[in-house]
């Protein structure tokens, strides 16, 4: 039997055949070839860029002393404090490093910010010491202190602003200046928009009486005799003028054993004072009653002896006839009497 063989197919039927697997695979390459193209065109650096502008610093609530009204100590100096909250979004060192801090501590309305230094009335940067109690992130906080220990503080003739002790009874402030490292400044106050300050510094009357720790020594003197006039200063130690009040501290102005007077006594009487020199009998007899000796010590400008604010008190003793032989002591008081 002869077995009959299929002819092969045509080529034109193969290639049907396949054309199904050709197009995908074409497909394909097409996919993968245009992803590379297209990745290698568009593949670039792009540079960036941005200016970073200055940003001004700004002050927060300033405060002077606390809030808390300044109490003077006689005839020293006494802390002051001012502090201020600072904000620079640049940062506070932009501040601290770059720029710069100053407080003025004034009178307002009798001084300015612009003022020079003066110890009645205005007290500014140069005699502060400032430093920064914080410089985390972009506020830092402030602070500057007149020292006492330092003898910067504030003295004891600073003017006084309550209403007792002044016509001009307007009240302390502090202005805090903040410039960062482009010159860029801020102020601010210690008082409102009304312009109504916040502190007080109260009225001190004072005085003291510096010669020979205000000893008065008549020397040896004999029964029925009398001294020469001994000359001893008086010191304006307070921040208003005022008359020296002059008294014995006891009727029984010099004694011996002064603290009981057990011994022999010479009354206040047989002291006498004056402001100018005098002769005994020519002078004010003491006594254990104050009186005011018109002077006019006036208010402190410096701290400096021998300015308008001393004064002199001139004494002289007169020794009883048959007093008691013995070493005699006693105390004379000195007080303030504002004018």
């Amino acid at each position: 039997m002869i077995k009959k063989i299929n002819p092969a197919p045509k080529f034109g039927a193969r290639v049907k055949t396949l054309s199904p697997y050709l197009l995908i695979l074409f497909l394909v390459c097409l996919m993968i070839g245009f992803n590379y193209w297209s990745s290698s065109v568009k593949a670039d650096n792009v540079s960036t860029s941005v200016d970073v502008g200055n940003s001004a610093p700004t002050i927060g609530e300033v405060s002077l002393n606390s809030k808390e009204v300044i109490n003077l100590l006689e005839d020293s100096t006494v802390d002051i404090m001012a502090s201020a909250s600072i904000t620079d979004n640049n940062g506070c060192l932009d501040v601290r490093d770059g720029g710069g801090v100053k407080a003025y501590v004034y009178q307002y309305s009798t001084y300015n910010a612009s003022t020079s230094h003066d110890d009645n009335y205005m007290y500014d940067a140069d005699i502060v010491s400032c430093s920064w109690q914080s410089t985390a992130g972009n506020t830092c906080n402030y602070e500057c202190t007149a020292s006492a220990t330092a003898n910067t503080g504030m003295y004891y003739y600073a003017n006084p602003t309550s209403a007792a002790a002044s016509a001009n009874a307007d009240q302390w402030v502090v202005t805090v200046v903040a410039s960062d490292s482009y010159y860029a400044v801020a102020t601010s106050h210690s008082f409102n928009d009304n312009d109504e300050a916040v502190i007080e510094v109260n009225l001190l009357l004072g005085l003291s009486a510096p010669d020979a720790s205000a000893s008065i020594p008549y020397g040896t003197l004999s029964a029925d005799g009398e001294s020469a006039t001994i000359e001893r200063g008086v010191r304006n130690s307070g921040n208003r003028s005022m008359n020296p009040l002059v008294a014995a501290a006891q009727d029984n102005a010099l004694c011996v054993g002064y603290s009981g007077c057990a011994g022999g006594i010479i009354t206040a009487m047989h002291q006498q004072y004056n402001l100018l020199t005098f002769s005994v009998d020519s002078g004010v007899s003491l006594s254990a009653s104050p009186v005011t000796l018109d002077t006019v010590t006036l208010q402190r400008t410096s701290d400096v002896a021998g300015d308008a604010s001393d004064d002199q008190i001139f004494w002289a003793l007169y020794v009883p006839t048959a007093q008691t032989p013995g070493s005699y002591t006693g105390i004379n008081s000195l007080t303030a009497d504002p004018d």
